[in-house]
């Protein structure tokens, strides 16, 4: 039977933030969102003309999404935003972590930083474009955003901003995911997903699952199965594939599978005062360990350090 405390402590989540609502828009857009900034786009000379507009905004820690829309009338076009004071911070409007959505499409613009940004904008809140940006924790507070636009009219056109509004998951995280879970080896998910692309069958992801690591959960590749894991994971990069691993937050001591390398982490002994319970043990699915207390600051910081080596 299983024990259902260990519910509300095991964590194994993926989450895909969807808005799927379309619950319209009232005649003045100013009414629809507290958080709306109306933005005046003087004209640049020419639709290959650059201009550039600043707007005071302010960020929150984590994640943040501005959304631009005009409801009755044409948008300029959008080349990119930089995050001022913080020159690093720069969003091409054409990125793919950008959701760009009804008639707003990518366009050719040869003065645009990348011969590219985004226009068909507006005449209507279904096409819109919205930049997601991520701030480091602790450096949230009051900012500039510099627009890089184009407007080839002789007036003025206008745009929404509108401030984090709940965030759109991209694109590619509704289209189909390629997972292999029988062999699992990095000879084993490449030609699996080389199977999709032979056959021209959608894909936007790959899940490479456990067991990948040495041992639950340390973050080291198991070379055995994944001899060449930076090789492969460029190699779906290229094809346009995201990589997402296996993880859990448990940290083991002994495991159930025979033929995994490591039955106890060399962490274990060092998670003890970062984890749930004052590091009590607990069995799950694949042995028995720790578990991360995800409420803890300096929990998370030792689990961020590994995620990121």
């Amino acid at each position: 039977m299983r024990e259902k405390h260990l519910l509300s402590t095991f964590i194994t989540i993926l989450v895909l933030w969807m808005v799927a609502a379309n619950s319209g828009f009232s005649e003045d857009p100013l009414l629809d969102y507290p958080e709306v900034t109306r933005i005046e786009f003087l004209p640049t000379g020419g639709w290959n003309v650059v201009g550039t507009i600043r707007v005071p905004l302010e960020l929150v820690d984590g994640f943040n999404s501005f959304e631009f829309f005009n409801k009755n009338d044409p948008a300029p076009d959008f080349d990119k935003i930089i995050i001022i004071p913080d020159s690093e911070l720069i969003y091409q409007s054409e990125a793919e972590k950008n959701v760009i959505v009804g008639n707003a499409i990518i366009i050719q613009r040869s003065n645009m930083s990348t011969g590219e940004g985004v226009g068909y904008l507006g005449r209507g809140v279904e096409n819109y474009l919205v930049y997601n940006v991520y701030v480091e924790q602790g450096s949230g507070g009051f900012y500039e955003m510099a627009i890089d636009y184009a407007n080839g009219d002789g007036i003025s056109r206008i745009a929404y901003m509108v401030t984090n509004k709940p965030p759109i998951c991209p694109r590619w995280a509704l289209e189909p995911w390629v997972w292999e879970d029988n062999i699992n080896t990095q000879a084993a998910i490449e030609n699996v997903v080389q199977g999709y692309l032979d056959r021209n069958i959608p894909g936007s992801a790959v899940i490479i699952d456990s067991p990948w690591e040495t041992c639950y959960n340390d973050f080291e590749w198991w070379d055995v199965k994944y001899p060449n894991p930076q090789q492969m994971i460029d190699g779906f990069h290229a094809d346009g594939i995201k990589v997402i691993m296996w993880i859990s937050g448990f940290v083991n001591n002994d495991t159930w599978e025979d033929n995994i390398p490591l039955k106890k982490c060399e962490d274990y002994d060092a998670v003890e005062s970062l984890s749930v319970n004052s590091g009590d043990n607990f069995n799950w699915w694949k042995g028995r360990g720790r578990h991360i207390d995800f409420t803890d600051p300096d929990a998370l910081e030792w689990l961020h350090v590994k995620i990121r080596l």
